[in-house]
């Protein structure tokens, strides 16, 4: 078990954020029917957020200070 230093500690908290999340997703969603258009729309649109975010050409014109 090599040392990886804080790296560590950030995952285990994103797993933790994700466990907790999924379970409150599913506890919201128990009873509810929901539609394959409305879960491509939702995938669809947070698909082309994390692609901007990502998008190197974006960042000269941010104020990242």
């Amino acid at each position: 078990w090599g040392s990886i230093g804080t790296y560590s500690g950030e995952q285990t908290i994103l797993l933790i954020g994700w466990l907790v999340s999924w379970a409150i997703l599913d506890r919201s969603l128990q009873s509810t029917q929901v539609t394959t258009r409305t879960i491509f729309m939702w995938m669809f649109g947070l698909f082309v957020a994390a692609t901007v975010m990502c998008w190197h050409p974006l960042f000269p014109y941010l104020s990242l200070n």
